[in-house]
């Protein structure tokens, strides 16, 4: 009877597993590139793209890079495909950005209001994935991001060299803030005061608002509205801590 039940259960997984996954199985070029090709570049790439969560939410290749999804020989599928070199493609670095705001569209409206998004439009400035890994969608690190800012903000931008170290301050603030209101969180949900549990909960609900405008205001490159931002979300912080040690 055991035997009989678990077995029934797995069978319930595999055919809920292979409902689930059916957008993707088929896809074509999924399908292929699951194979290893030899091509070193390739194969990487649908390795960084299977265990992210674009792959998740069944954004595939073809979403970025065209072809034909529906086609099985691989000359048909690879038909109308363009690589990022072409001005045509969907992943050509001057539509990069509003392919991802199909999607992303609070990030993309606030990035196309920036001073970097015009300097990109004229073929010099940061886009999405100067902090974004196009395969996995995960942000990069500090110092990758302010590796990238460096590229412009050096000794030949005079007046605004000291750009990199303001913004890899102003990130690692950010993760800081948002791993303090984190754990306020977390501390909050021990106490057994619901009076004060509320007061402080409303605390923190702002600490939050501050943080994602702190985000929409780092898209826009606004640099000192992130900072007053952060700052904010700290204070909130403090008084939700001040209030649950009050007697």
């Amino acid at each position: 009877m055991r035997r009989w039940f678990l077995f029934a259960m797995l069978g319930g997984v595999l055919i809920l597993g292979r409902a689930q996954g059916q957008g993707i199985e088929a896809n074509s070029c999924v399908n292929c590139h699951q194979e290893t090709t030899g091509n070193q570049k390739v194969d990487r790439n649908y390795y960084q793209w299977k265990d992210s969560w674009h792959a998740a939410r069944k954004v595939t290749c073809d979403k970025c890079h065209g072809g034909k999804p529906t086609e099985q020989k691989a000359a048909a599928a690879h038909s109308g495909m363009l690589e990022m070199e072409g001005k045509k493609t969907p992943s050509y670095y001057l539509k990069m950005d509003e392919r991802c705001g199909q999607c992303h569209t609070g990030e993309y409206a606030d990035f196309s209001t920036s001073s970097h998004y015009k300097f990109l439009q004229q073929g010099r400035g940061p886009s999405c994935i100067t902090c974004h890994h196009p395969k996995t969608g995960h942000t990069f690190t500090v110092k990758e991001i302010v590796t990238s800012c460096v590229d412009c903000h050096n000794e030949t931008l005079k007046g605004y060299e000291h750009i990199p170290q303001v913004a890899r301050l102003l990130l690692e603030s950010l993760h800081q803030a948002e791993f303090t209101v984190g754990c306020m969180r977390e501390f909050v949900s021990l106490k057994e005061d619901v009076k004060q549990k509320a007061w402080v909960r409303s605390k923190l609900v702002g600490a939050e608002m501050e943080l994602a405008n702190a985000k929409k205001q780092w898209h826009r490159f606004n640099l000192n509205n992130t900072e007053a931002h952060i700052f904010q979300a700290f204070f909130l912080t403090r008084e939700a801590k001040a209030l649950c040690v009050a007697k």
